[in-house]
């Protein structure tokens, strides 16, 4: 999730999880096959702090070739925090930098808010006065860690998944409709559908939650016809880009 304050952080987060993601697929070999969770993890703290340091790397090639000062390079373009999981036939795990929203078997993990709205960034580690502030909080922590078959649900996002907690009793603007329950998003079969329908019904329900929108207000003019004598604005509910991903077990029989 790109820091709202950068100019482009949407371009250095969204370079950052593809290289961070295909770094962790490059090492998919040397993964534990074992669901002993006190040796997995301590794989894991040394595999995610390997990948945190390949990744900085080589976000400060990238910083490094752009024109301009380098430290406005990374303050416009590679502030983001970045959460993520890994599912092996043998184990799952949650792990992530910054502020946002852990859940597993609907038991949720909200991280932050932090002071001022200043969550640990990724590549804040380029800077020692905010090593020196966040220390351990620059690096991956690891809040999720479970044999593969103890998952029945599970879901990450950023801040603004965790915004729409306190939303639920509220109605989407324009509609008499709720908002509704998180877990919404693992629970109802629409959000599962295949050929990509689900992903498509998810980022529907997000934008429309979020999005302002206006109705008009019906009338009658003097021949007693129906007109639109005036226009209604509702905003959106949450000003927070909002990432969010879930998973469930396939229910027997289901989707």
């Amino acid at each position: 999730d790109g820091c709202s304050k950068g100019k482009h952080s949407e371009v250095g987060s969204n370079l950052a999880v593809n290289l961070f993601n295909q770094n962790v697929i490059d090492s998919k070999e040397i993964f534990p096959k074992t669901s002993d969770v006190k040796e997995v993890r301590h794989f894991l703290e040394r595999f995610l702090e390997r990948m945190r340091q390949t990744l900085l790397f080589q976000i400060e090639i990238l910083a490094k070739q752009m024109p301009g000062d380098l430290g406005e390079n990374y303050d416009n373009y590679f502030l983001f925090t970045l959460f993520g999981a890994i599912i092996t036939e043998h184990w799952f795990a949650q792990f992530g930098i910054g502020d946002g929203l852990h859940m597993l078997n609907n038991k949720l993990i909200p991280v932050g808010p932090f002071p001022d709205n200043q969550p640990p960034y990724v590549c804040y580690a380029f800077s020692e006065k905010h090593v020196k502030h966040y220390g351990d909080l620059l690096k991956f922590r690891i809040p999720i860690l479970v044999p593969v078959d103890k998952v029945n649900s599970a879901a990450l996002g950023s801040d603004g998944a965790t915004d729409l907690i306190s939303l639920e009793k509220s109605k989407i603007p324009g509609t008499e409709d709720l908002v509704g329950p998180l877990s919404q998003f693992w629970t109802q079969d629409k959000y599962f559908a295949k050929k990509g329908r689900g992903c498509a019904a998810l980022s529907d329900r997000l934008r429309i939650i979020s999005a302002d929108t206006t109705k008009p207000v019906w009338g009658k003019n003097s021949k007693k016809e129906r007109i639109i004598v005036d226009h209604k604005f509702y905003p959106g509910l949450s000003r927070d880009d909002t990432t969010l991903w879930a998973l469930r077990r396939k229910p027997k029989g289901g989707a």
